[in-house]
């Protein structure tokens, strides 16, 4: 009597355990159903930057992203003022008792201005955000420039800073990237080397970079093509990928 008791107690407690668990999954399923998708937030990025993610990716893959770098590309910047006309910036919380000189490449104005009507322009600088955005108030003050891409965007090899873009995934075939120094930027297939500026007040380089990428652009060439038309026209050889033992020697 005993063990049949004990195997009738037994089992009615193995029966409401299972109802237990029945009703613990059934008000689950109710509950889950009652809370909204936009109530789950992610511990990283809210709703409002998931979306700016989204809307990056989809430009990055679906428009034409010209990446260009900053300093000797489009700019000289100097702590000591050099001869001729330049301007005076002094990046928000910057610790330096000496502002930061800019000499702009000449046609710049007129380079971001067309190339902004066939191109995202997103520039790539090895500079912090303090001292870039300030650079970028001064010589784009119509903000033909889409985004920028800092140093701490940047890829680190053996204690060295690269420019990069691989993170954001661009589409290739859509996009190049034009920079004065070659041994610090990793996409070498969409790289158009340019010559680096100090101060030549007659440096045509970015009328004739724009003009030519105008022309093929509006002929709808592709932009392998392209690459390797100005890579040709304006005397730059093909070039190799950087070797990770490369000397980061340059500020930008």
């Amino acid at each position: 009597k005993l063990v049949v008791f004990l195997g009738y107690v037994l089992s009615e407690v193995l029966i409401l355990m299972i109802k237990l668990i029945v009703l613990f999954f059934v008000i689950a399923y109710f509950i889950a159903k009652r809370i909204k998708p936009a109530q789950f937030k992610s511990p990283l990025l809210n709703p409002q930057s998931l979306a700016r993610l989204q809307q990056w990716e989809l430009i990055l893959r679906s428009e034409h992203i010209l990446f260009v770098g900053l300093n000797k590309t489009l700019v000289y910047c100097s702590s000591h003022k050099p001869k001729g006309e330049s301007i005076k910036v002094v990046p928000k919380n910057f610790d330096n008792t000496s502002p930061l000189f800019v000499k702009t490449r000449p046609h710049l104005a007129e380079f971001l201005s067309e190339m902004s009507g066939f191109f995202k322009i997103i520039v790539v600088t090895q500079f912090s955000e303090s001292v870039s955005s300030a650079i970028l108030e001064a010589i784009d003050p119509r903000g033909f420039v889409y985004h920028t891409l800092y140093r701490s965007d940047q890829i680190k090899v053996n204690g060295k800073y690269f420019k990069s873009v691989q993170q954001f995934k661009p589409n290739f075939e859509k996009s190049i990237f034009i920079d004065h120094n070659p041994e610090t930027v990793l996409e070498k297939e969409i790289l158009i080397p340019i010559k680096p500026f100090k101060d030549d007040t007659g440096d045509n380089q970015l009328l004739l970079y724009s003009q030519f990428l105008a022309s093929k652009l509006r002929e709808e060439v592709p932009m392998e093509k392209i690459i390797a038309g100005m890579r040709s026209v304006f005397d730059q050889p093909p070039l190799t990928a950087v070797e990770e033992s490369s000397v980061y020697q340059e500020r930008e």
